[in-house]
């Protein structure tokens, strides 16, 4: 797996990918989402995703407009449905570079959010180019299976994946779709739920 890599920084990301993977496997007290969270303009937003889905980008373009950053990989739900920050470095790819670059969150001026969330606004998207964003509405039992989907120890730990993705979302409206830009996204999101 050492040659795969190009450069010392991608093979340290990938080894701090894998160590975070094993935590959010094995992790006894919060359970780990695949999600970004960010707080802009006083909404806590969670965005469930697999890796590759674009929540780097929309994180990142929170970021750039003043948002607290919570995660751009997991959330850590708590057993009252609350949210912890996992505030690793982001990796971001810069103009179709193949390699990611690391971006701490204060290198972009953000605020690092330290208190439990309460979840505002779930919003299930990944790019596509050229895209228009046209969301569905989630029904509470299709944003809960969004949250098992994303969730890493949901096989090991059924009933406490159920009870946390619960707890987790009423009563935060939550949409799914293809998105274009984050920018329009972004502009989206602020304007439909602040």
């Amino acid at each position: 797996r050492t040659l795969q890599y190009h450069s010392v920084d991608a093979l340290f990301q990938r080894l701090r990918a894998d160590i975070d993977a094993a935590i959010a496997q094995f992790s006894r007290g919060s359970l780990f989402l695949h999600a970004g969270v960010f707080v802009l303009e006083d909404m806590a937003i969670l965005l469930p995703g697999k890796s590759g889905s674009g929540k780097t980008t929309l994180v990142y373009e929170a970021l750039s407009r003043g948002a607290v950053y919570y995660s751009d990989e997991y959330a850590l739900v708590e057993a009252d449905g609350t949210v912890l920050p996992f505030a690793r470095p982001l990796s971001v790819k810069i103009d179709g570079h193949r390699e990611k670059k690391p971006f701490t969150p204060a290198s972009l001026g953000a605020e690092i959010g330290l208190a439990p969330l309460r979840i505002d606004v779930v919003a299930v998207t990944h790019f596509v180019e050229g895209a228009q964003w046209q969301p569905e509405i989630l029904s509470p039992s299709e944003v809960v299976f969004e949250m098992v989907a994303n969730t890493i120890a949901a096989e090991s730990r059924p009933e406490d994946t159920l009870s946390r993705t619960a707890l987790l979302i009423p009563p935060c409206p939550a949409v799914k779709g293809v998105r274009g830009e984050a920018s329009d996204w972004l502009d989206w999101i602020v304007s439909k739920y602040k």
